[in-house]
């Protein structure tokens, strides 16, 4: 049986602020963010705007498609959560109306989020192949005005219904995984903006990268 992504949605708010126009503001050659950062726009939420209402807004692109009934799971990856105790999920899981039987929580974790409620979803589906889950993504990257990492802020949200024998993506059995805990990025609680070390950052992954794909590559043969 192969499990994976069946549906998937996404949503990221209206306004943006031009790369061209930022990096003129900034008296740096637009190509360093056209072309170093590779992107044209970044987006912005506005005050009515949040984590849940886009992950809200992206499940809406395909919610009506499936059968809410076989949803056994919800799980949202967020850095940008609204409450520090009540799972952004529970928000998410009464605007969809869907059943209280739905198992749902929250996942903090910078970059890893999504990815880890991919995984929990893809096993919870093996064992449950008559159930499905859904997984949202959505964050708020907000960074200091004329830091490095003012750049790559923006907002946006994924949504993916994950299922057994998908339509779009069937995802490989195993992974390989790595961490430490360093300070390459972080957003401590008495600051609205995160803190980064963009060049370290950048090493950190590649490094990472290399360990994880090195081991995966063992395990698979």
């Amino acid at each position: 049986m192969q499990v994976g992504i069946d549906q998937i949605g996404l949503f990221t708010p209206d306004k943006y602020v031009d790369m061209v126009g930022l990096a003129n503001a900034r008296k740096q050659d637009p190509n360093k963010f056209l072309v170093g950062i590779g992107q044209r726009e970044m987006s912005v939420a506005d005050i009515t705007q949040d984590a849940v209402s886009m992950g809200i807004n992206a499940t809406l692109k395909f919610i009506d498609k499936i059968d809410k009934n076989k949803v056994g799971l919800l799980i949202f990856g967020t850095e940008s959560s609204i409450d520090q105790s009540k799972s952004a999920s529970l928000f998410v899981k009464t605007a969809l109306k869907l059943k209280p039987e739905v198992r749902t929580f929250e996942v903090k974790e910078a970059c890893f989020g999504l990815t880890a409620a991919l995984m929990m979803a893809r096993d919870f589906v093996r064992v449950h192949p008559e159930q499905t889950a859904i997984v949202i993504g959505s964050d708020i990257a907000r960074y200091g005005v004329n830091t490095a990492g003012e750049v790559t802020q923006g907002a946006g949200s994924v949504a993916m219904l994950i299922k057994a024998d998908p339509s779009i993506l069937a995802l490989n059995n195993g992974h390989s995984a790595y961490s430490e805990d360093i300070n390459d990025f972080w957003r401590p609680n008495y600051s609205r903006t995160a803190l980064v070390d963009g060049k370290y950052s950048t090493q950190v992954y590649l490094d990472f990268f290399k360990k994880t794909f090195t081991d995966y590559k063992k395990q698979k043969g």
